[in-house]
């Protein structure tokens, strides 16, 4: 991007017209704070309220929100790489579906793990998923980090959708990875 002179200008309004024509609610890149993280939920449930969508469906969108800010919160790779790669959150809607998008740096050896678990709840029906959501709380099985895969599940559930995701590999130790939670809208 050219940021010199005019062009800033220019560029700016691409950028708004391009937010604009793809509806994004909220675009968020780079620290994650608990100030932040507020300030973020409190902006989109002001904004949901002008959307014509039933409280059902705003509240499933601000239930997935919240697990997906607490993964970045606690799996973000928080070492050498933090300032160069940024987590990212990105809220928007089609005629269709709310869509929450986050990007954060993770440890390359979790890959597998996470991938595991993703593919678990995407193959699982809803009464699957509350059958795997119980014998994890009753087996008591959370990592030092409090994760189970208890968030994708709630995801996935609140959803009613499989979760998309992609792994990017930045280097041998870290690897980028990306999750997209859709919701199907349902109009007043």
């Amino acid at each position: 991007m050219d940021l010199k002179g005019e062009n800033i200008l220019k560029e700016i309004i691409h950028i708004y017209d391009d937010l604009k024509k793809n509806r994004v609610l909220l675009m968020h890149h780079g620290d994650f704070s608990q100030d932040i993280i507020m300030s973020m939920m409190s902006l989109t449930k002001e904004r949901l309220m002008f959307l014509e969508d039933k409280k059902i469906v705003r509240k499933r969108l601000l239930n997935v929100l919240i697990e997906c800010l607490q993964n970045i919160t606690r799996h973000a790779g928080k070492d050498d790489l933090e300032d160069v790669f940024n987590s990212i959150l990105l809220i928007g809607y089609n005629d269709e579906n709310y869509f929450v998008v986050t990007g954060n740096v993770i440890k390359s050896s979790e890959v597998e793990i996470l991938e595991g678990k993703i593919k678990l709840v995407n193959s699982l029906d809803e009464e699957g998923l509350n059958g795997l959501y119980r014998d994890i709380i009753s087996k008591g099985s959370f990592s030092n980090k409090g994760g189970a895969g208890l968030g994708l599940i709630d995801m996935a559930k609140r959803s009613g959708e499989k979760l998309k995701y992609k792994f990017n590999e930045i280097d041998k130790k870290f690897t980028f990875f990306t999750l997209e939670t859709n919701i199907k809208r349902i109009k007043i």
